[in-house]
């Protein structure tokens, strides 16, 4: 029986991002498909390393991020993928899942 793996740690923005991150963080209202962009450029990730964290398939990602809601699939899905790339980018999956799906 595999050990269960925890989930994967976000990466540590630069030193003079950091306080850039928090300062963006502490601006946001509403976690939206550019939200997560932002952070995940202001945490120096890309995409594509974003999608082999999370195993999301890249297209669903970037409809994630650009709320392109038509060509994502099922809602129950699309909330797991929020939660994983929350996590991976070291925001409050739940927060962060909810706040989108309400929109």
């Amino acid at each position: 029986m595999r050990a269960k793996e925890s989930p994967p740690t976000p990466p540590r923005p630069a030193e003079g991002t950091q306080s850039e991150l928090e300062r963006y963080l502490g601006s946001v209202e509403h976690y939206t498909g550019e939200v997560l962009r932002r952070v995940r450029e202001l945490r120096g990730m890309s995409l594509f390393e974003l999608c082999a964290q999370t195993k999301i398939r890249q297209t669903y990602a970037d409809y994630v991020e650009t709320e392109n809601f038509a060509g994502l699939p099922a809602p129950v899905y699309v909330r797991g993928f929020v939660k994983l790339m929350a996590t991976s980018l070291g925001l409050p999956p739940e927060e962060v899942a909810q706040d989108y799906m309400s929109r």
